[in-house]
């Protein structure tokens, strides 16, 4: 078996340690898979705002989807997933794609800079005690003029551990945050929301409302 290339953290497993995140969607990755196989909602616009062949880092990236989307637009990406089957799927389905094992909650300070850095659906299974230093870290990651793409659930503020019976996952952990609490983490890591879209619980299997955030380095607005 093809031995994994890491991403630059000090600890790709560490997210795997506490809550077996990395574990739990190594069960699930088949299911995942299949489950989940479209690019999320709004990336159109996300790219908008990059380069022509930006160079794109995709954090907690599952089976790739939407690297293999934003790879198809000709931008160069980077993905990362703590779940070593996930990451393996990835690669098998897209070869060309630079797949990595790692974990964003060990980002070394010095790690190379972005054009756009793409969260879909990962910052929810950081806990609200790290997440501030999580975000600031990203923002950090951003080249002068970078954009973040981030979807996460919000709803009542809390965390919970959940199973999620469509991709057969026990027990995961989630990280439920307010619209407000979310929006303020990203202003105050330097980064200006530029689009922001909410869908209600009634169209979501999970029972949570989904948001998804479009922002920017505060110095380099720009408008769609």
């Amino acid at each position: 078996m093809e031995k994994l290339k890491k991403w630059n953290f000090q600890d790709s497993n560490h997210m795997n340690k506490k809550f077996k995140t990395a574990s739990i969607y190594d069960k699930s990755a088949e299911m995942y898979a299949e489950k989940f196989s479209k690019p999320t909602e709004h990336l159109e616009e996300f790219f908008k705002l990059l380069p022509r062949k930006a160079k794109l880092l995709d954090v907690g990236c599952g089976t790739g989807t939407n690297a293999a989307y934003a790879a198809s637009k000709g931008y160069r990406i980077t993905a990362i997933d703590s779940s070593e089957k996930m990451i393996r799927i990835a690669k098998n389905r897209n070869p060309r794609i630079d797949f990595r094992l790692g974990d964003m909650r060990s980002v070394r300070t010095d790690a190379e800079k972005f054009d756009g850095i793409i969260a879909s659906y990962s910052l929810i299974h950081i806990p609200k005690n790290e997440l501030r230093r999580i975000i600031n870290k990203l923002s950090s990651m951003l080249s002068r003029k970078g954009a973040i793409y981030i979807s996460i659930h919000t709803g009542k503020s809390q965390e919970i551990f959940m199973d999620i019976p469509t991709i057969r996952a026990k027990s995961l952990f989630l990280n439920i945050m307010t619209t407000g609490e979310t929006k303020g983490l990203l202003e105050s890591a330097d980064l200006e929301i530029v689009v922001a879209h909410e869908r209600f619980p009634q169209k979501n299997k999970i029972g949570f409302n989904k948001l998804f955030i479009i922002a920017i380095k505060k110095d380099e607005k720009r408008h769609l």
